[in-house]
């Protein structure tokens, strides 16, 4: 399964929860944790009724057997914080990232408090973006833009 079909999955099986969305939208758009937590049995899917969910105390019970940079964990323990709280995760110093993580992250807090589209209003993403989910773009054309158009059920 593509990464961009379980990160859809992941988004609506969170739906409506705006702190859940937000958590898997930094996760998918991390471009690092799906495919590790998915080999890591962290990712259980429900084939019958499409949906998919994270163990998010998963993901800190077994942090020692994932593989990742200290960035790519910091993202993750965000990530729990946003979609589970009651697990007390510590919010890591943002300054500590890249300034692309940075927006990454500070795009999921606004979306995790307020809703996708006042998070989208501040326009803290740069680049082109999908107007459904806010996944980045690789360009208008080509495969992988028809494909995750097709995600959404639109033909182009």
């Amino acid at each position: 399964m593509s990464n961009d079909r379980l990160a859809q999955q992941l988004a609506a099986t969170a739906h409506p929860n705006t702190r859940e969305e937000a958590a898997v939208w930094l996760l998918a758009e991390s471009g690092h944790w799906l495919e590790e937590l998915d080999r890591m049995g962290l990712i259980s899917r429900d084939t019958d009724s499409g949906q998919a969910r994270v163990d998010w105390p998963g993901t800190s019970s077994q942090r020692y057997q994932l593989i990742g940079t200290d960035a790519e964990f910091q993202i993750l323990t965000i990530a729990r914080a946003l979609a589970a709280p009651e697990l007390g995760a510590d919010f890591p110093h943002l300054s500590k990232l890249d300034a692309d993580n940075r927006l990454l992250v500070l795009h999921a807090i606004a979306w995790a408090s307020a809703g996708r589209e006042w998070a989208k209003s501040l326009r803290l993403l740069p680049g082109m973006r999908c107007g459904v989910c806010d996944r980045r773009l690789k360009g208008l054309e080509g495969a992988d833009f028809v494909d995750h158009m097709r995600l959404h059920g639109r033909d182009v």
